[in-house]
C-alpha cells in the first residue's frame, strides 16, 4: 500500500514556524517541532496476518544536519562509533554531505479480521490498548531548504516499518523503526559440555553422595534454546544501496514493562527430543560406568541384605548411591538405580535451562541501548521472507537463516559477536572471549551499563571481567577473574543490598603434546579449587595418561554467586572472619613440584607454606634471601629438608619456592591485604546500605589488582572455597574442571 498523508491539524502554522533556511545551515534549532493530528489515520499491512495502526496525538519532527547531533533512539549516529568490543555499526550514520528529517508517532496496535494480536504473532507487554511509536528517517539533500523537504515528506505521508511495502521504497540512507513493548524471541547455541561446565551441582544432588560426576561428549555435540524476553525494544530497517537493506533490533533506552530481567525470561529447547542424544552419556556419568556394564555387574551378583561377601563393585556402587553397605541389598540398588533414571532427564532440562537464562541475562544486560543486539543485512527476497517476523520481536527465524548460510543474509553483529554460534560459556556468560578481549591488566575500573525505567529509576549492571596471561611454572596459562554485580530491578538511587553479586575464576591450558607432569599440574589445580579430592584426582590421572602425547585444552573454573533464592557470596562474605586466612590460601596454591609430597598434595603444601607466607605479611619488608633463609631454617630436619635446601637455590628456581614467588611478586603483602579488605568493604557496604557508587568501583579496583598474578589468582580461590567451607555453602560452589582431547571433552565436577 502506498504511504497515507498525515492529517495535520494546521499545515500553515507549522510550516509558519518552520526555518526556511537551508537543511545544512547552523541556525537550524536542535529541538523538535511538534504537530497535532486533526482527526485520526489509519493504516494496515499487507501481510497476512495483518496488523491496523492508529495514529495517535501528533507527529514529532527533528532535524539532523551535524555529525554531533545525537538521536535519542541511537538510530541515526556518527561515523567512527565505538563500543567496547570496537567499532560499532549504527543503522544510519550521519554524514556532512546529506541531512535528515525524523517523524516520531505513536500509535495504537489493533489486529485485523476480528483477531487479537497475540494470535497473529505479537506477545506484547499490553494487549488492551497496546500502543508502538514509530519513526521515519528520510535523506535530503543539504541545499534543501526545511519548509520544501517537509512539505515533500508530508505529502508522501508516514511509513512504517510495519508496512512491508514502505521498507522496501525506502531509499539509500532512509529507514524506519518501530519500538514495542513486549517479547523478544531469539536462539542460543551450545555446545553440551558448555552448558554442563560450572553446573554439574544438580546431577550431583540425585546421587545422594559427594561422588565425582564426570560427563564425555563429542567436542562438536551442540543444542539449541529458544529464548523469550519480556522488554521494550526497537526494530530498524534501512536501506543500504539498491539490493541491500540493514536490519538491526537494540533494546529501548527507556523500559516500561516488568520490574526485571530475569523474571521476564523464559528458556525452552528448540527441539525437545535434544536430550535424549546424550542422555545415556549422562546417566553413565551420574552412575561412574555406562549402563551396560552396571547392569552386567548386577546380573551376576547376588546379595542377600547385609551379606558379608559384597564385592568390591557392588559396594563402590552402594556408597556412591548413598546407601550403607551394611543394609543394603541388589533390590535396593536396582531401586535406586532407577530412580536416578527416571530423574536425569528432567535434571538436564534444568540445567540448560537455568544456564542459558543467567548467561543470556548477563550478556543482554551489559549490551547498551546505543549498540544493536541483531544486526543483519538483508536481500530483496530475505527482506520479504523475514520482514513480518522482525517486526513481531522474533529473531529466531532470521538466526537459523544465518546459521543455514541462505542466501541474501550476513550477520553483522549478535550480542557483541559476529556469528550466532556460542563457544566457551563459561562462568557468566555465554562465550567467554569478548569479554577478555576489552579486559586487562591496564585498568582496575569498572563502569555500570544504564537502563532507566519510564519513572526515571535506574538499573545497573557491572561489567567486572578481567583476562591474563602469563608464566607459571615455566609455561603459558591463562586465567580470568569476574565480579558481577546486576540489579534484577530498577532503583531511584541504586544501592549495594540492592545487587546481586559473584565472582568466577577460570584457569586455562592450552598444551601441544600432554605429558604425565602436565597432567598432574592441572589436576593439581583441580584439586585445589575443590573440584575433586586428592584420592580421586589419582583415579581420574589414569584415564588422562591414555591421552599422553596429544594435544590438550584444560580448563579449571569455579563460581560463587547469589541467586534469586540462595545468598551464597553473601555468606561467604560472612564466614571470612572465622575461615583460613589469605596466608593458608597462598601455601596451598604453590606450584605443583614432583619428588615431595609436600609439593603434590595441596593440604600438605597448605601447612607447611602457610605459616611462611604469614610470616612474610606479617614483615613485608623481608629480602627474598631473608625469607629463603627462613624457610629452609623451618624445614631443617624434618621430612622437607630438601624443600628448605630448594628455596635457598630460589634465585634459579623462582616460580618453585616461597621466596622466589616472593620476588616475582613483590606486592604480594599489599595485594593480599587489599584483596581481604575489599572483600570486607563489599560485606559492609551490603550490611549498611552503601550507594552503588563509588562502592563498587573500590572494591572491583582492589579485588582485580590482586587476581592480576597467577599465584595470587590460584589463591583467591582456594581462600573462597575454605569460606564457603566455613560458611557451610561448599555445596552451591560450582566447580568443575574440563578436558579436551581427541575430539572428546570430559567434564568433572
Amino acid at each position: 500500500m502506498s504511504p497515507v498523508p498525515l492529517p495535520i491539524a494546521d499545515l500553515d502554522a507549522l510550516l509558519a514556524i518552520a526555518s526556511n533556511s537551508p537543511l545544512d545551515s547552523s541556525s537550524l534549532d536542535t529541538k523538535p517541532l511538534t504537530a497535532p493530528f486533526q482527526g485520526t489515520q489509519s493504516f494496515e499491512s499487507e501481510q497476512a496476518p495483518k496488523v491496523t495502526v492508529n495514529l495517535r496525538g501528533g507527529v514529532e519532527i527533528s532535524a539532523f544536519n551535524s555529525l554531533d547531533d545525537k538521536d535519542p533512539d541511537g538510530i541515526l549516529m556518527p561515523p567512527g562509533l565505538k563500543d567496547a568490543f570496537g567499532s560499532a555499526s549504527p543503522s544510519v550514520t550521519l554524514s556532512a554531505d546529506r541531512a535528515w528529517l525524523k517523524y516520531r508517532i505513536d500509535g495504537g496496535l489493533k489486529a485485523s479480521a476480528s483477531k487479537t494480536l497475540s494470535e497473529i504473532g505479537f506477545d506484547l507487554a499490553v494487549e488492551t490498548d497496546a500502543s508502538a511509536t514509530f519513526a521515519d528517517y528520510r535523506v535530503h539533500q543539504r541545499s534543501q531548504p526545511v519548509r520544501e523537504a517537509l512539505v515533500a515528506d508530508l505529502a508522501g505521508g508516514p511509513r512504517s516499518a510495519m508496512t512491508l511495502s514502505h521498507v522496501e521504497a525506502l531509499a539509500p540512507g532512509d529507514a524506519v523503526s518501530v519500538q514495542l513493548g513486549g517479547t523478544l524471541k531469539v536462539s542460543v547455541e551450545l555446545t553440551w559440555s558448555d552448558v554442563f561446565t560450572g553446573e554439574l551441582a544438580p546431577l550431583g544432588a540425585i546421587l545422594k553422595s559427594n561422588a565425582l560426576v564426570a560427563l564425555r561428549f563429542d567436542a562438536g555435540a551442540k543444542v539449541t534454546a529458544n529464548v523469550a524476553v519480556s522488554d521494550d525494544f526497537l526494530v530498524v530497517f534501512a536501506r543500504v544501496d539498491d539490493q541491500t537493506w540493514k536490519v538491526g533490533v537494540h533494546k529501548a533506552d527507556s523500559r516500561s514493562v516488568g520490574a526485571g530481567l530475569r523474571a521476564g525470561l523464559d528458556v525452552s529447547f528448540a527441539d525437545p527430543t535434544s536430550i535424549d542424544a546424550v542422555l545415556n552419556d549422562v546417566v553413565a556419568g551420574v552412575l561412574g560406568a555406562p549402563m551396560n556394564k552396571i547392569q552386567s555387574l548386577l546380573d551376576t551378583v547376588t546379595l542377600p541384605a547385609a551379606a558379608a561377601a559384597q564385592t568390591a563393585a557392588v559396594k563402590a556402587l552402594m556408597l556412591r548411591l548413598g546407601l550403607d553397605p551394611a543394609a543394603s541389598t541388589i533390590d535396593d540398588v536396582r531401586k535406586q538405580i532407577a530412580g536416578i533414571q527416571s530423574k536425569v532427564s528432567g535434571t538436564i532440562a534444568e540445567i540448560v535451562k537455568s544456564k542459558i537464562s543467567v548467561a543470556f541475562s548477563y550478556e543482554y544486560q551489559r549490551t547498551s541501548s546505543a549498540v544493536d543486539l541483531l544486526q543483519a543485512t538483508l536481500s530483496r527476497d530475505r527482506l520479504r521472507d523475514l520482514h513480518a517476523q522482525l517486526i513481531r520481536g522474533n529473531l529466531q527465524p532470521a538466526l537459523s537463516a544465518i546459521v543455514e548460510g541462505r542466501q541474501g543474509i550476513s550477520l553483522v553483529r549478535y550480542l557483541n559477536e559476529k556469528r550466532v554460534e556460542r563457544t566457551e560459556s563459561w562462568g557468566f556468560t555465554l562465550g567467554i572471549g569478548k569479554w577478555l578481549s576489552i579486559g586487562g591488566t591496564d585498568t582496575r575500573t569498572i563502569v555500570p551499563v544504564v537502563r532507566r525505567n519510564v519513572s526515571g529509576e535506574r538499573q545497573e549492571s557491572y561489567l567486572g571481567l578481567r583476562g591474563y596471561q602469563g608464566n607459571w611454572i615455566g609455561q603459558t596459562f591463562k586465567w580470568s577473574a569476574d565480579f558481577n554485580a546486576e540489579m534484577s530491578g530498577f532503583a531511584r538511587d541504586p544501592l549495594v543490598p540492592q545487587f546481586a553479586f559473584g565472582i568466577h575464576l577460570l584457569w586455562q591450558q592450552t598444551i601441544s603434546r600432554l605429558s604425565e607432569d602436565d597432567a598432574d599440574v592441572l589436576l593439581d589445580a583441580a584439586v585445589l579449587w575443590g573440584v575433586m579430592t586428592q584420592l580421586e584426582a589419582a583415579d581420574v590421572r589414569a584415564s588422562l595418561l591414555e591421552h599422553v602425547g596429544r594435544p590438550c585444552d584444560a580448563t579449571v573454573q569455579m563460581t560463587i554467586a547469589d541467586t534469586d533464592h540462595k545468598t551464597t557470596l553473601r555468606s561467604v562474605l560472612s564466614a571470612l572472619a572465622s575461615a583460613p586466612g589469605i596466608a593458608a590460601a597462598l601455601g596451598a596454591a604453590m606450584p605443583w613440584r614432583a619428588g615431595s609430597i609436600g609439593r603434590t598434595h595441596v593440604a600438605t603444601r597448605r601447612n607447611l607454606y602457610a605459616p611462611l607466607w604469614q610470616m612474610y605479611l606479617d614483615a613485608p619488608s623481608m629480602s627474598p634471601s631473608l625469607l629463603a633463609a627462613s624457610a629452609n631454617h623451618a624445614f631443617a630436619g624434618g621430612d622437607f629438608a630438601d624443600l628448605g635446601h630448594l628455596e635457598l637455590e630460589f634465585q634459579t628456581v623462582r616460580p618453585f619456592t616461597f621466596a622466589g614467588l616472593a620476588e616475582l611478586n613483590g606486592d604480594t603483602p599489599a595485594r593480599a591485604k587489599g584483596f581481604r579488605q575489599a572483600l570486607d568493604t563489599l560485606r559492609t557496604a551490603i550490611d549498611n546500605s552503601a550507594p552503588s557508587q563509588p562502592t563498587l568501583g573500590s572494591v572491583f579496583r582492589d579485588l582485580s589488582a590482586f587476581w592480576e598474578q597467577s599465584h595470587h589468582v590460584r589463591a583467591a580461590g582456594a581462600y573462597l572455597l575454605e569460606a564457603a567451607r566455613t560458611a557451610q555453602v561448599l555445596d552451591e560452589v560450582k566447580r568443575t574442571v574440563t578436558f579436551a582431547v581427541d575430539g572428546k571433552v570430559l567434564v568433572l565436577g
